[in-house]
Order: C-alpha cells, then structure tokens, then sequence
C-alpha cells in the first residue's frame, strides 16, 4: 500500500515541465541538440559570410553555451545574423546577452609577410649584442659556451618553432661568426643541425594526423559499409 503513493510522489518530483533542474548531466546535451538548428540557419544562410580556409568555409563555434561567430563581411552579414538570433529566439526562447558579447576585429594583410625578414636580422643583432657586452666577463671558454647555450639557443629555438620557415644559408653561416671555435665556440650546439631537426618534427607531426584521419576514415567506412 506504501508503493503506489511513493512512486506517484517520486513521479512528481521527477517530472519538471519547464527544463531540466540544476547540475543535470542531460542538461549540456539537451542544450547542444537545441542549439543545432541555429547552427545548421547560419551555416546555410549564404548571405552570411564565414572566414574561408581553402575550400572549406568556417561560420561558427559552438562550445557549451557559448556561440563563436567567424564574419569576413560584417556590414553585408551581421544583418541577416541579427535576424536569424532574432528568429531562433522567437521560437526557442534563446536570447543573445549583448552585455557579454564581444567584438574582435582583426586585419588581414593582403600583401605577403615574409616572416623571417621581420625577425631574423632583429633576433641575430640582438644575440650579437650580447656576445659584445660579455666579452668583458670573466668567463672561461666552457663558461662562454654555456651563456651560448642559455641564452642565444633558446631565441633561436623559438624562432624555429613558431613557423616552419626557409631560412638562408648565409644566416647561419653569420651565426657561426659569432661563435668561432678559437673564440669560445666550445661545445656550442649546432644551430643548423637544430633548424632541421624542427623541420623534420613539423613534417613528422603532419604526417602522423594525415596517417591518423586516413585510418580513421577507413575504420569508419568499414563499420559503415
């Protein structure tokens, strides 16, 4: 006889018709199945412009609640974007909170940047300089290649990190100027041999994800077909 009340009473408490209670862990998917029809309104609203990447276009993010627009035109396309939020929100209830959203303008160059004209030379002065302030040191030869290694390899090792960039032979052969072998240049690291081998990571990295998506593709088209 107690059963029947305490399911009803369980019942009640369970079924809530106006959304999901706090810390559900439906709640996120429930959100994110919600708020797929938008995404699906702006990716195909031609009169919304998204940033290009070859021959894919990119318009939007959608991570948790938040909403990542990519717009390359925003005087033609934030006035169909404004309509579709406004359409969305009619029907669903979801509202653009204008007091927490963001602008960011960025400026893309049309002309080409060559990369390490900007901050080659810069980076190789700046590392000379140094060398001529620490040739008054009491330093041993060991104690100079140390310096070298601390302080001139880590710039270097940036510079070749950041991009894969096709630098000069005559810039390291001016980098071994500066270090010469009857000139505290003992035990310094090769820089050339540092340049190739981030090279060879760069390429190394993009060919374990090329590997990476072909067997995952081809795992996925066998389970499919």
């Amino acid at each position: 006889q107690g059963i029947g009340p305490l399911r009803a009473e369980m019942d009640q408490l369970a079924w809530n018709p106006v959304g999901c209670r706090q810390g559900c862990p439906s709640s996120s998917l429930l959100f994110a199945i919600a708020i797929e029809p938008l995404a699906i309104a702006i990716r195909s609203d031609t009169s919304i412009a998204g940033i290009k990447f070859g021959t894919s276009e990119h318009k939007l993010s959608l991570y948790a609640d938040d909403l990542l627009l990519y717009r390359s035109d925003p005087y033609t396309s934030v006035p169909p974007l404004l309509k579709c939020l406004k359409e969305y929100s009619a029907v669903s209830g979801y509202k653009l909170n204008y007091t927490k959203s963001e602008i960011l303008p960025l400026n893309i160059q049309d002309n080409n940047i060559r990369y390490f004209e900007l901050n080659g030379p810069k980076l190789l002065k700046t590392i000379r300089d140094d060398l001529n302030r620490w040739t008054n040191l009491p330093l041993s030869l060991w104690g100079r290649a140390e310096v070298l290694k601390m302080n001139g390899l880590p710039r270097l090792a940036f510079l070749f990190s950041a991009i894969p960039l096709e630098i000069p032979q005559k810039w390291f052969i001016e980098i071994d100027k500066l270090f010469p072998l009857n000139k505290a240049g003992l035990g310094t690291p090769d820089v050339y041999a540092y340049y190739l081998s981030y090279n060879v990571k760069t390429s190394v990295v993009k060919w374990r994800g090329e590997r990476r998506n072909n067997l995952r593709e081809a795992k996925e088209n066998r389970f499919v077909t």
